[in-house]
C-alpha cells in the first residue's frame, strides 16, 4: 500500500507543478517551453529521489504500461499501479483551474480546461 501511495503522491506532483507551469508561462516562447521543460524534468528528478526507493516512481502511466507489458512486473501489480498513477491527475488539474478562466464561455454542459490565450481555440 505504501508504494501506490507514493505513486499517487508523485504523479499529483508531476502533474500538478509540470502542467501548472506550462499554463502560467503559455505556449507561443521560447522562455516557455524551456521552462515548462524544466519545471517537468526538475520535478522527475525530485519525484525520483523522493519516491524512487519506495516505488519505484514510475510517475508516467506510459511507463507502468510498458514495464508491465514487458512482462517485468506482474498484471495485478500494473492494474494497481495504473489506478494509482491515473488518478492525481484528476485531482490537480481542477485545482490549477482555479485560478484561470474557462477556454470559451459558450462551452455549456461540457468541463473546459484553461488554456492561455495565445495557445489558440480549441478545435471543435
Amino acid at each position: 500500500m505504501k508504494k501506490y501511495i507514493a505513486e499517487c503522491l508523485g504523479t499529483f506532483v508531476l502533474t500538478f507543478l509540470g502542467c501548472g507551469t506550462a499554463m502560467f508561462l503559455g505556449c507561443n516562447t521560447p522562455a516557455g517551453v524551456l521552462g515548462t521543460a524544466i519545471a517537468f524534468g526538475l520535478t522527475v528528478i525530485a519525484m525520483a529521489y523522493t519516491i524512487g526507493n519506495i516505488s519505484g516512481c514510475h510517475i508516467n502511466p506510459a511507463i507502468t504500461l510498458g514495464v508491465a507489458l514487458a512482462g517485468r512486473m506482474p498484471v495485478a501489480t500494473g492494474a494497481a499501479r495504473l489506478s494509482a498513477v491515473s488518478s492525481p491527475a484528476h485531482f490537480s488539474l481542477p485545482l490549477q483551474s482555479l485560478s484561470q478562466p474557462l477556454i470559451s464561455p459558450e462551452v455549456s454542459g461540457l468541463m473546459a480546461w484553461p488554456m492561455p490565450a495565445e495557445c489558440g481555440e480549441p478545435s471543435s
